[in-house]
């Protein structure tokens, strides 16, 4: 009789248990039978007697070797069970769980025990609810931690209901497995993911992961960069509200690359914005990858907005979550070394070896093994000896390799120990998967390879980042450092050296010669020389992803690569800077303008050698660093002085002229601006006064002011002789020609009137003669009456085109692109009108031209008049202005316009006139 960990072994207990029952009462009939034959006949009953007797010595010792068995099987049984009948008796227990329950509850448990009765009341653990539980009909399984000597830190707690024939629970099976080495390997995996995490936390690049267009983790780095926390971010914020508005969709395409499976990974910028509201720029690198089930993008991102103005360097940095899983199922065997096979087994054997229990009972270990085992034994000499030595006595336990019916290869663990027997040689294997662990031992190991190999990679980064921080080190010494550390982040870093060549210069370690395998990323700097980071193995390596090289040692490359490049652009912008501030401080003590810094109390602070000069000469002073500002000038002028300081600390810019007398009693003018200067919290710190010399603009202005007064004066006397000429000329066009057509006229109805018979014609005469004075007088008129304001310019320009293409025979053609809606001042179409009349007049009197163009339009705010002509043209270096042109000049200036002449011998003439209409 043996007992196994599932129902169908305790069912056959059961049947071998009621056996023995059963030959005890054959025992008891046998006597009866045996005493009513011997009152028949005592001969016969002696003879029954005796071959009885014999028959049932055989059937009892068959039942004490039987007992024996079960007795050492329980025994030796590494787990803890024991049964439990409605009545909580316990009917069934090993002697583990009888040791395991006395150091547990301090109260021994036994066959018998009522085990409410041992159970400590301060138990946390669910007995007796788990119990009752059972008894209904529930399978219950729990894990326990333990906190006493001797006992397994945990243990895995079933109880299994046990039923009769018709259904009924009439005990419960309650086992506990020792799974204190699963979670050891479970709590060593938390560890390894917590180590990991810190790793990334302290990262002082931002690390972040994007799934369904949120943040589902961030490192503090990130959160810090966008000035937000953590919690504000994770899971909460949508990841396009982090992005200026105009990169969005820039950014957005980035992202769905990476998702779609069109791009791997992927480095871009953009402008992100803080929680403040501050723009700024970043770089973002981010890789695909899958998080539970689904894609996801994994990246690092650096805050560049300072590199983009003076191209400070930063460095990125990644991270791997590895798992571990493990699990140990457990058979258990009994082999008979005499019969050389199995004798019993488990289904869970059977689910081991993949057999039946008929198969299986046929096999030996030699038959469920390799030939060889892992450290080159023979399989069956070895299984020999170790069945030797549990024959002996002792209880050897090891690893061992068996195979399945499929001949796949199943390493276990197994303890043996011999099971008492008369006349057989037994022993109870115990069987371990230990696939799961091997593969979880192989992954641990893995994974403390690959943590070893980033912490490498994280250290050569940490290490070049600070190098290329450095202010005190030069270009050369801080690229000869990193090459030198280079080699150290790769795996196989004691046959690797590194080599990096910026434009002519190369930089690299003492080791460096062509080897069979290299790595390498290339660079070009901001002013346009190219570079790269090379690292070569010395030796042949096996291949991975990019020959011996990995997938993480292809991105550390790059982001060395790139942090070198940042850190060139830097420097050249840091000397690019030196050299401008060099060229900005000549400029500051060359120029001719006075500049004085000052704080907001006055106190001067810094000022050029134009400011030296200035106090010298002007003032009669010392220039003085610390002084006050209110030293340079008279008492009369502080009250001015203060209320002029007071506005520019308001933040406001103040601009005046400021004269000083001269002791020849002359006047030197200065414009003097005053400008607000902030700290780097934009607070007003100070300010900046900077006066310009403006002596020689006046008198230059001065002597401009003059010559206008003088050329005004000259255009006046003009017209007022062409009024005078106008007038000669309007009363000699009525003298002669008016006046003598009505002369005419008079005469013509003088004879009329004395001569009826001819009457008739006379009139008609004079009529003609009327006309033709009507006709004189709208001619002059037109000539010299101002046009209606209302009138339509286009209509007066076109009007006066048609009249002189008819009566001089001028081909004129007129372009008028001005829009319907847009209004243009009457007093501004007077003057145009009148511009292009002395215009045409000026053609017909000088150029002898046969064809005229005008072209007027309005574009951006400004009115535009162009005229040409094919005339004789003439030299406008030598010829002087007339009346005329000075008229034009003086109509155009007067509306802040502009005019421009071009014109040389035989090529006509052509004036541009601007006039801004606001």
């Amino acid at each position: 009789m043996y007992f196994f960990k599932n129902i169908r072994d305790l069912r056959a207990f059961k049947i071998q248990h009621r056996n023995m029952a059963i030959r005890s009462r054959e025992k008891e009939k046998l006597e009866l039978l045996l005493a009513r034959v011997e009152q028949l006949d005592r001969g016969l009953a002696a003879d029954i007697r005796s071959f009885c007797c014999e028959e049932l010595n055989k059937a009892s010792a068959s039942q004490r070797e039987t007992e024996e068995n079960l007795r050492q099987v329980l025994s030796g049984d590494s787990d803890n069970f024991y049964m439990v009948d409605r009545g909580y008796q316990v009917t069934l227990i090993n002697e583990a769980a009888q040791r395991n329950l006395l150091r547990a509850w301090g109260h021994r448990v036994g066959v018998g025990t009522n085990i409410l009765d041992v159970i400590p009341h301060d138990t946390t653990e669910p007995i007796r609810s788990s119990f009752a539980r059972v008894f209904l009909g529930e399978q219950v399984d729990y894990d326990l931690s333990i906190n006493k000597h001797g006992l397994p830190e945990w243990v895995r707690v079933s109880y299994s209901p046990v039923k009769d024939e018709d259904g009924f629970v009439k005990s419960v099976y309650v086992a506990t497995r020792n799974i204190s080495e699963r979670k050891r390997a479970e709590q060593e995996k938390k560890e390894v993911e917590a180590r990991f995490k810190t790793l990334v936390d302290k990262c002082l690049v931002g690390v972040y992961m994007i799934q369904n267009d949120r943040f589902v983790y961030i490192n503090p780095s990130f959160a810090e960069i966008f000035g937000f926390s953590q919690e504000e971010l994770i899971r909460k914020m949508p990841v396009m509200d982090l992005v200026l508005e105009e990169d969005r969709p820039f950014v957005e395409s980035n992202l769905r690359s990476r998702l779609d499976y069109d791009i791997e990974s992927l480095r871009y910028e953009f402008r992100g914005i803080k929680k403040d509201g501050s723009v700024i720029w970043v770089e973002a690198f981010g890789s695909r990858t899958r998080l539970k089930g689904g894609i996801a993008v994994i990246g690092t991102l650096i805050d560049i907005t300072e590199r983009r103005k003076s191209n400070e360097s930063v460095r990125e940095s990644e991270a791997k979550y590895r798992i571990l899983v493990e699990n140990a199922p457990e058979a258990l065997v009994v082999y008979d070394l005499v019969e050389r096979r199995m004798v019993n087994v488990s289904e869970s054997a059977c689910r081991l070896f993949r057999m039946s229990q008929e198969e299986l009972l046929t096999k030996g270990p030699e038959e469920l093994s390799p030939v060889y085992q892992p450290d080159g034994r023979r399989s069956d000499v070895a299984a020999m000896e170790k069945l030797q030595e549990a024959l002996v006595g002792a209880k050897p336990s090891f690893e061992w390799m068996h195979k399945d019916s499929e001949g796949k290869l199943i390493p276990c663990e197994v303890r043996l120990v011999r099971l008492p027997s008369e006349n057989r040689q037994l022993v109870r294997g115990s069987l371990v998967d230990i696939t799961e662990r091997k593969r979880i031992e192989k992954e641990k190991e893995k994974a403390r390879y690959e943590l070893k190999e980033r912490i490498k990679e994280l250290t050569t980064l940490y290490k070049s980042g600070q190098l290329v921080q450095s202010e005190d080190l030069s270009i050369n010494e801080v690229l000869q450092q990193i090459v030198s550390i280079l080699p150290g982040g790769w795996r196989y870093s004691d046959i690797a050296a590194a080599r990096i060549v910026v434009g002519d210069k190369e930089y690299r370690t003492a080791n460096y010669v062509d080897g069979p395998h290299k790595q390498l990323s290339g660079f070009i700097t901001s002013d346009n020389i190219p570079g790269f980071v090379e690292i070569v193995y010395l030796e042949e390596r096996p291949d991975e992803i990019e020959g011996p090289f990995v997938t993480e040692e292809r991105k550390m490359i790059n982001m060395h690569s790139e942090m070198i490049r940042i850190f060139l652009n830097r420097r050249n912008a840091e000397n690019a800077l030196h050299e401008s501030q060099a060229n900005l401080n000549a400029i500051f003590h060359t120029t001719d303008t006075v500049y004085a810094l000052a704080d907001k109390d006055l106190r001067l602070v810094s000022y050029n050698d134009a400011a030296v000069k200035f106090a010298r000469e002007e003032l009669g002073l010392q220039a003085k660093l610390g002084s006050s500002l209110s030293d340079y000038f008279p008492a009369s002028r502080h009250a001015e002085l203060i209320r002029r300081i007071n506005e520019v600390l308001s933040g406001r810019a103040v601009n005046y002229e400021a004269k000083y007398v001269q002791p020849d009693g002359s006047l030197h003018w200065y414009d003097v601006k005053i400008f607000p200067t902030n700290d780097k919290e934009e607070n007003v710190s100070g300010f900046l006064l900077a006066m310009t010399n403006l002596t020689e603009k006046k008198a230059l202005e001065q002597r401009m002011l003059a010559q206008r007064i003088r050329e005004q004066r000259k255009i006046t006397r003009a017209m007022i002789e062409a009024e005078e000429k106008e007038r000669n000329k309007i009363g000699q066009e009525l003298h002669d020609n008016v006046n003598q057509i009505l002369a005419s006229t008079n005469l013509y109805l003088a004879i009329a009137r004395d001569h009826v018979e001819e009457r008739l014609e006379f009139v008609e005469k004079s009529i003609e003669l009327l006309n033709s004075a009507i006709q004189e007088i709208r001619l002059l008129s037109h000539q010299h009456v101002t046009p209606l304001k209302r009138i339509n310019l286009k209509d007066i320009i076109q009007s006066l085109a048609n009249e002189l293409a008819r009566n001089a025979g001028l081909d004129i053609s007129v372009q008028y692109n001005v829009p319907l809606q847009f209004r243009i001042d009457n007093d501004l179409k007077l003057n145009i009108y009148r511009i292009l009349q002395e215009l045409l007049n000026n053609i017909l009197k000088h150029s002898r031209a046969t064809e005229v163009n005008i072209y007027i339009e309005v574009c951006e705010n400004y009115l535009r008049m162009a005229v040409t002509d094919n005339g004789v043209g003439f030299d406008v270096r030598k010829k002087k202005k007339g009346i005329g042109i000075a008229n034009i000049i003086n109509r155009v200036e007067s509306y802040n316009g502009e005019i421009q002449l071009q014109s040389e011998p035989d090529k006509g003439c052509r004036i541009d006139i601007t006039v801004p209409l606001t």
